[in-house]
């Protein structure tokens, strides 16, 4: 099922978003028990981990690693809080949404990191970078069983 999960992301095509806020600039507006809340943070979350995988080097296997298992983390977690939220919509529906939500939220990270990449010569920098540190921060307080 995991790997089903992950081929379907890497698979969707990305669309162009509006510019996203840091998470940290996010939760400090939100209500983070809302299940809708918590679903974008986790659906936030499993897009820049499997952004971190896919663009990891061969010789970086522990990235990989690591964005590929907290991306799977999170996604299976969003799908958890979708079927909450959505208690009424089929798995399958639940699944086609969450790609669509996390392929989204990709796509607008992409954009930020392509700008943070003209701008300074990296695209991992700035908040992007913070953005790492609170996921990995979630996956350890909350997702990691």
């Amino acid at each position: 099922m995991k790997k089903l999960i992950l081929i379907i992301f890497l698979a969707t095509p990305l669309f162009a978003q509006e510019a996203m806020i840091p998470l940290e600039e996010y939760i400090q507006n939100e209500n983070d028990s809302d299940p809708n809340v918590l679903l974008y943070l986790t659906a936030r979350c499993a897009a820049i981990n499997f952004i971190i995988s896919e663009n990891a080097s061969e010789d970086e296997k522990e990235l990989y690693e690591r964005g590929s298992l907290l991306g799977e983390a999170f996604i299976l977690k969003a799908l958890d809080i979708r079927k909450i939220v959505k208690p009424k919509d089929s798995s399958e529906e639940n699944l086609k949404v969450l790609v669509e939500i996390t392929s989204d939220i990709s796509s607008s990270y992409v954009d930020t990191m392509n700008e943070f990449y003209t701008n300074e010569g990296k695209s991992l920098t700035g908040w992007i970078i913070d953005d790492i540190s609170y996921c990995s921060g979630f996956y350890e307080s909350v997702i990691k069983d």
